[in-house]
């Protein structure tokens, strides 16, 4: 019964669902590259599974755009961006063609570039 209403209240979602299973994916491909590369820090494993999972979201979301499918929201794409998938997400919205002509979510995705520039010159310059 709790799962039934769990699971009827997360289908009227789809910010909390993609999310969900971001994480879910995220923590996957974490736990194989963890379980396959011993001498890699835990740094490089997270920044390669973030950039896996935002690879494969912006390829979700291409596949599933021309059908009135529930698509992937632009937050969870900015989101997993801003938590260090920013490389891909540039590379994904070359290669796939998607949401490349979008002017205003290239805009929050080059401000969320600018935040991550300003985080990294913020740390340099503690150290």
């Amino acid at each position: 019964m709790i799962f039934k209403l769990f699971v009827e209240k997360m289908s009227r979602s789809p910010f909390k669902i993609y999310w969900l299973a971001s994480i879910l994916l995220l923590v996957l491909v974490f736990g194989l590259m963890l379980r396959f590369c011993f001498d890699c820090s835990w740094l490089v494993l997270y920044f390669m599974s973030i950039n896996i999972v935002i690879g494969l979201m912006y390829l979700w979301d291409k596949i599933i755009s021309p059908w009135n499918l529930m698509r992937v929201p632009e937050l969870v794409l900015h989101s997993l961006a801003l938590l260090g998938g920013s490389p891909t997400a540039l590379i994904s919205q070359k290669l796939f063609r998607h949401k490349s002509n979008k002017k205003s979510f290239i805009l929050v995705y080059w401000l969320v570039v600018l935040v991550q520039i300003m985080f990294i010159f913020f740390l340099l310059k503690k150290n």
